[in-house]
């Protein structure tokens, strides 16, 4: 498994693709209760292999992940080849807290104070989905990409 399994709520809300999941594989609905109810091991192939199917064609349309934490911000443009970072660091003793309130305004108290912005690019070490999806595991979510935009014409 390359992500990690859908859990049934949204296996539920996929029931029609899965349905069409299960035919591509030529298995029918009473092929499926029997492998639900005597074949546990080829249950879960079959439900990890259409989860990765669904997370691989969500990830390959994300562009922009954000992260935020109350003296941070790390933005990602997720390329096709190469992902590139730009964040603001502010000192600890400052009152700036970017996960409390308008995250605009937040940043403008921290142009005027000891603020690093810094940047950086790297190529993928991995595949491209796997390291969008490493990194909205570990606390990043999706975003339009305006911040990240925003933060580039301010470095430059």
């Amino acid at each position: 498994m390359k992500f990690k399994r859908l859990a049934l709520e949204e296996l539920k809300e996929l029931e029609p693709e899965f349905i069409t999941f299960l035919a591509s594989h030529q298995i029918t609905a009473d092929d499926w209760v029997k492998i639900k109810s005597s074949q546990e091991e080829k249950m879960g192939e079959l439900l990890d292999q259409f989860s990765d199917l669904v997370y691989e064609k969500v990830l390959k349309k994300i562009n922009y992940l954000e992260y935020l934490s109350a003296k941070e911000i790390r933005l990602f443009h997720c390329g096709e080849e190469q992902i590139n970072l730009i964040g603001i660091k502010v000192n600890q003793e400052n009152e700036i807290d970017f996960t409390n309130g308008n995250i605009l305004e937040q940043i403008n108290k921290a142009a005027n104070l000891n603020t690093s912005i810094f940047s950086s690019e790297k190529k993928y070490q991995n595949d491209r989905a796997s390291e969008v999806f490493q990194l909205i595991e570990s606390g990043c979510f999706v975003s339009d990409g305006n911040l990240f935009n925003l933060l580039m014409k301010v470095k430059k």
